[in-house]
C-alpha cells in the first residue's frame, strides 16, 4: 500500500502565502512523520506524493531535500526516500552543528555586511518582532520571517563557505511547525521575550562590526530553539 493510501489524511498545511510550494509540502509531511502518521524506514514515492499533492516533481524534490537536512528522511539516489527512526539525541546533534554554523554565518555578517545588508536587517528584525511581540501570532507565522532573517544575514556574510556550509543547517524552523500542537502555551512568552533579545542583539552587533558577540547572539538563538522545542521532542521521539 502505497503512502498516500496508507495516510489520507496527509494534507497541505495553512502557510504564509510567501512560503513556497515545497516549504508547505515539506511541513506537511514533517507533521506526518512526527505524529506518527509516516514510520520509520517507509518509503516515499517523489511520483505519488506530486499526484497527492497535485504538483510537479520539481517542488517534492526541494521538500525532500529539505526534510533531509532536518534528518528526517534519507534519500536513496536515483531510487526511493525513506523515513528516518530519530532519537532525541540525535536532533540535539543536529542543532548543536547548527548553532556552531549559524553562529559563524553572524560573525561573517559582522565582518563583511554593506549598509545595503545592515538596512534588510533592520527591515527583517522589524517584521520578526512584529510577529514575536503579537500575541495572535502563532509559531508557524513567526517561523517565515525568522528564516528570512537567516537567509538575509548568510548573504549579509558574503562568505561562499558559510553559504556552503549553511546549506546542510538551515531550515530548523520545519521543527517547531511540525511539533506545535504539543508545545505548552506556557512557555511561549518567555521564549518569545528572549528570541526578540537576542535578534535585536544580533543584528546590533553586525551594524557595529562586532563578531564576538554576533558569534554568541547567532549561537544564543538556535540554543533557546533547542531549550524551548527539546521538551517537546520528547512526546514524539525516544530517547
Amino acid at each position: 500500500m502505497s503512502a498516500t493510501e496508507q495516510h489520507p489524511k496527509l494534507r497541505m498545511t495553512p502557510s504564509s502565502p510567501a512560503r513556497t510550494r515545497a516549504e508547505q509540502i515539506a511541513d506537511a509531511i514533517a507533521k506526518d512523520i512526527t505524529q506518527g502518521r509516516l514510520k520509520p524506514n517507509q518509503k516515499l514515492s517523489e511520483a505519488e506524493l506530486a499526484a497527492h499533492f497535485q504538483v510537479s516533481r520539481g517542488p517534492v524534490r526541494d521538500a525532500l531535500d529539505l526534510l533531509e537536512r532536518n534528518m528526517l528522511v534519507t534519500i536513496k539516489p536515483r531510487s526511493y526516500t525513506i523515513v528516518n527512526q530519530l532519537t532525541v539525541r540525535e536532533l540535539e546533534q543536529v542543532f548543536e552543528f547548527r548553532k556552531h554554523v549559524l553562529g559563524l554565518a553572524a560573525k561573517f555578517a559582522a565582518r563583511n555586511h554593506t549598509e545595503d545588508d545592515l538596512g534588510q536587517l533592520m527591515t527583517g528584525l522589524k517584521k520578526l518582532t512584529g510577529e514575536l511581540g503579537s500575541k495572535k501570532g502563532s509559531l508557524s507565522r513567526q517561523a517565515f520571517p525568522a528564516s528570512q532573517m537567516w537567509d538575509t544575514i548568510i548573504d549579509a556574510s558574503h562568505s561562499p563557505v558559510v553559504r556552503q556550509a549553511c546549506l546542510h543547517f538551515t531550515g530548523g524552523n520545519i521543527w517547531s511547525r511540525a511539533v506545535e500542537q504539543k508545545i505548552s502555551r506556557a512557555k511561549i512568552p518567555a521564549y518569545q521575550e528572549k528570541r526578540i533579545k537576542l535578534w535585536r542583539e544580533i543584528v546590533d552587533s553586525i551594524g557595529e562590526a562586532d563578531e564576538t558577540t554576533a558569534l554568541g547572539a547567532g549561537e544564543a538563538i538556535v540554543e533557546n530553539n533547542w531549550q524551548f522545542l527539546s521538551d517537546t521532542f520528547r512526546h514524539y521521539f525516544p530517547e
